[in-house]
């Protein structure tokens, strides 16, 4: 299983803060809108509504990063396997902003998922993840600027906010 490093614990209301105990806990974005942890007071929350896919296999995984991006403001949608993930970008009428995905998804690599993605969607911006250190240096040598990033497992809340920031281009 793939745990989430010591940044996973954030201080304050965010529910980032319970996932580690309470893998279970709902899916749900309700409550209160809070101020993101890098918004300098600001009450909306930094994902607007954008779409996310968050693709892989292990469920516990899926879960926390939906739990933490739909706290965010972000509309997740969790994917088990390139087929499904493929499918969903395929939906015209469904913009994604940006793919997080395992680079050992299923029967391919994030970066023959990656090179499938942008087909569909040009604009994609692409995080890779994975517990596997050289996969930074093949993604490096396969010079795809769309894939913004690869986060090492196991990383936490705090570099999965700061990742898909940058991914995105938002500012802090």
């Amino acid at each position: 299983m793939v745990a989430f490093e010591g940044d996973f614990q954030d201080p304050g209301p965010d529910p980032a803060a319970s996932l580690a105990a309470s893998a279970d806990a709902s899916t749900g974005s309700g409550g209160p809108q809070r101020a993101a942890p890098h918004s300098k007071g600001r009450t909306e929350k930094w994902g607007r509504g954008r779409s996310v896919i968050v693709a892989d296999d292990e469920d516990i995984v899926r879960h926390l990063i939906q739990e933490v991006l739909q706290h965010d403001g972000f509309r997740v949608l969790p994917t088990e396997n390139e087929d499904v993930t493929l499918a969903l970008l395929a939906c015209e009428d469904l913009p994604i902003g940006a793919l997080i995905a395992d680079y050992h998804l299923g029967r391919h690599s994030g970066l023959w998922l990656a090179r499938r993605a942008l087909e569909q969607q040009p604009d994609l911006r692409i995080v890779l993840m994975s517990g596997d250190l050289t996969v930074r240096s093949r993604v490096k040598s396969a010079d795809l600027p769309a894939i913004r990033n690869v986060l090492i497992k196991p990383f936490g809340v705090r570099t999965l906010r700061r990742t898909l920031r940058e991914a995105l281009g938002d500012e802090d």
